[in-house]
């Protein structure tokens, strides 16, 4: 009866009888070369379907899916919404087309997989005067100021005339986040320190020479 229930096991006592009967030693007959899909000592497991994750086989190449594994090659996670993945009260529903098994709704304000990221306190724009804001850790901030301003919020306007750019020690005017200096006849640039043309916009004789006005201030 025990033959019959196991006709590979059988056929495995009949092949170390030949063995014997051939005279071979029972080291080279104790191995079974097994038929395509299956495996083992006795050839008595059978191989599975390429890629399956979580399963097993009763016959070669099938995928018979663990508890809470679903999908062909077993790989889907069932049920996943019962571990609660969701955060800051997102809404968990079972998806198979994921690799979880589940995606999360996520509440008004919240981004990422399972709805870790918050509203940024950036979002209300805290940086003043073009300020750049970074999120540090989700509630504090730090803000990169633009030329001229500072202070925690870049509230704060620099009196870039202090010390005094301007060449010469010309008068200077600090003005929303820069300076402009009051250049006197003869000079232009942004500290004042280049001369013009006298000859500029005029016209001089063949054998003229342009000049140039120095002025003292």
């Amino acid at each position: 009866k025990n033959t019959q229930r196991h006709p590979r096991l059988f056929l495995f006592l009949i092949s170390l009888c030949v063995c014997f009967m051939a005279g071979f030693s029972l080291l080279l007959c104790s191995s079974c070369r097994c038929n395509y899909g299956w495996r083992g000592s006795l050839c008595d497991q059978c191989v599975t379907f390429p890629g399956c994750a979580h399963g097993s086989c009763t016959e070669p190449w099938k995928c018979v899916c663990d508890v809470n594994w679903g999908g062909l090659l077993c790989d889907k996670a069932e049920h996943a919404c019962l571990s609660s993945p969701c955060m800051n009260g997102a809404t968990c529903v079972e998806d198979l087309d994921q690799v979880s098994g589940s995606k999360c709704l996520c509440p008004p304000g919240f981004l990422g997989k399972v709805c870790q990221k918050g509203p940024s306190p950036c979002d209300s724009t805290p940086c003043l005067n073009g300020g750049l804001c970074q999120d540090k850790d989700g509630q504090t901030t730090t803000c990169s100021c633009a030329v001229g301003y500072s202070g925690n919020f870049c509230e704060i306007a620099l009196d870039l005339c202090n010390p005094n750019p301007c060449q010469q020690g010309l008068e200077c005017h600090s003005v929303e986040g820069r300076f402009m200096c009051a250049c006197p006849d003869g000079y232009h640039g942004r500290e004042c320190g280049s001369l013009r043309s006298s000859c500029k916009g005029q016209h001089c004789e063949s054998k003229g020479k342009h000049a140039y006005l120095q002025v003292q201030s």
